[in-house]
């Protein structure tokens, strides 16, 4: 039958290949085994700091460490892949922003948002590096690679992170795989159970025979007796779910196959072309309200644009307070601005391409 129908030998290849591609062995190079366990202190450094209060310079040790191992783990793991000259540029970004949080410059923006830039800024450089960005690029599919960067690979470190340790050692010792592990298991609990109460019974032994072992064995039961801080019990529970989220967004994107990835960019392309459902002149009126405003405000402003030569600035300001205060506040305007250009030329039933208006008032935005 299969001779008869080639079509059904072209079918059943095509799709028999991903399964093939399912069922193949969970492997992890040495590298990744160094990230696996590199992942731990590292979220552990991330997390505790925010628990206890540091002087500034142990401050930016941990916290600069931790952002310097996590740059080294991402390396590590995407050594040899091509790299474009935009990773280079985010790279550097999340190195910057790891520096303001370790340092401690918030004169400028707040800790919360530093956090948010290094944040958003690792996880561009880890895609980046890995090439797993959907268009190769930041492009149009901009929102689409932040949720996949965000969730859906760090949340592949559910299994990654376990899968990666336990290949660390089932490889270097094929024969444990083929041992049954709960028989091993209760024999070595029963043997260290028979250790632990002739340890003890020595011990009562010696003490009743000389007080100075005596005093010896109650200073190790003081040690032994020490309670942590809570900051340090709060840092490794929370550290242990970080690093799994760390290890998935370092290893997960890597793992993706490029043929894989262009085939979720198409299915994204062809879910935007659905979303093209306004008509272009409901957007270019809205952005020309948005100019209009833009232009209303400078005329206000204007008085202040040349504040410098003519000391014409609000009351309680300096040149350089009214400068950069002004610069951070058209910073957040442009982004909303990028959005808005965004949602206008992917949601009108034109693009900006085909729409003349459309494509003036977004010059005009722009400008």
């Amino acid at each position: 039958m299969q001779n008869e129908c080639p079509g059904a030998q072209d079918a059943q290849g095509v799709l028999s290949a991903p399964l093939t591609a399912e069922k193949a062995a969970f492997s992890a190079t040495k590298a990744q085994w160094i990230a696996a366990l590199i992942t731990l202190p590292l979220a552990y450094g991330l997390v505790y700091v925010q628990f206890v209060t540091l002087p500034p310079a142990l401050y930016a040790a941990v916290w600069g460490g931790a952002s310097l191992l996590f740059a080294a783990a991402v390396e590590l793991v995407d050594r040899g892949r091509p790299r474009t000259w935009e990773c280079w540029i985010f790279m550097g970004c999340y190195l910057a922003a790891a520096a303001g949080v370790a340092l401690r410059r918030e004169s400028v923006w707040p800790q919360a948002y530093q956090f948010l830039f290094q944040y958003g800024f690792g996880i561009w450089y880890a895609l980046h590096r890995a090439g797993a960005l959907l268009e190769k690029k930041t492009g149009r599919l901009l929102p689409l690679d932040a949720a996949l960067g965000a969730l859906t690979y760090p949340i592949e470190g559910l299994s990654l992170l376990g899968r990666t340790l336990s290949h660390m050692v089932t490889s270097r010792h094929p024969e444990r795989e083929k041992r049954p592990v709960w028989p091993t298991l209760g024999w070595c609990l029963l043997g260290a159970a028979v250790a632990a109460g002739l340890f003890a019974a020595a011990a009562a032994m010696l003490v009743s025979a000389d007080d100075g072992f005596a005093r010896l064995v109650d200073s190790a039961r003081g040690l032994l007796s020490y309670r942590p801080q809570p900051a340090l019990w709060q840092s490794l529970i929370l550290s242990l779910p970080a690093s799994v989220y760390l290890f998935g967004l370092i290893d997960a994107p890597g793992r993706r196959d490029r043929e894989a990835i262009d085939r979720r960019a198409h299915m994204a392309d062809v879910s935007l072309g659905a979303m093209r459902r306004m008509p272009p002149a409901l957007w270019s009126a809205a952005l020309c309200a948005f100019a209009l405003m833009y232009l209303a405000f400078f005329c206000v402003q204007g008085g202040y644009l040349f504040g410098a030569f003519t000391r014409t600035l609000p009351e309680g300001f300096i040149v350089s307070r009214y400068a950069r205060k002004g610069f951070f506040e058209l910073c957040g305007v442009m982004a909303l601005n990028f959005g808005l250009m965004w949602l206008a030329n992917r949601l009108s039933l034109k693009s900006a391409r085909e729409n003349k208006p459309l494509r003036i008032m977004l010059a005009v935005l722009i400008l």
